[in-house]
């Protein structure tokens, strides 16, 4: 990463040299003599932004990036098939992912407690269904595996 900000730089900083297009001898000389003179300006250029106290363009994104919210590893979230399809319907429609479609949710419940109430019931039935449905999934592996299924 750092080389290819090194690259960037120093891209920048190059001097333009031009080219020797003169068919002739003595263009050629008045050409170099022009080189010679645009390579001095440059330098006078570089030793002009030497003098200014500028961030290098590391620290400026360094910057930019610590003024940005910092973004937790990924999580592995399961949800109902029905419900996944529907989320991933809207959040392509809407040009959003899922994770920060979840993260505005959060943000309006938290601002609104009724709502933020609401869910919370809603959550605890799914909690509820899919406990069931674990123990259920459980008794008939159970059974499966006595031969009794």
């Amino acid at each position: 990463m750092s080389d290819m900000l090194a690259r960037i730089k120093n891209r920048n900083q190059r001097p333009v040299v031009q080219r020797d297009t003169s068919l002739s001898a003595q263009d050629s000389r008045e050409s170099s003599a022009t080189a010679s003179q645009s390579s001095e300006t440059v330098q006078e250029s570089r030793t002009e932004q030497a003098a200014e106290p500028t961030l290098s363009p590391a620290a400026e994104l360094e910057e930019q990036l610590e003024q940005l919210p910092k973004v937790a590893p990924r999580r592995n979230i399961r949800l109902e098939e029905s419900l996944d399809d529907a989320l991933q319907d809207l959040c392509n429609e809407t040009g959003v992912t899922i994770e920060t479609f979840l993260e505005a949710c959060y943000l309006a419940c938290y601002r609104n407690p009724d709502l933020m109430q609401t869910i919370l019931k809603e959550a605890d039935e799914r909690l509820k269904q899919r406990k069931q449905a674990g123990k259920l999934r459980r008794l008939y592996s159970q059974l499966k595996k006595m031969g009794q299924a």
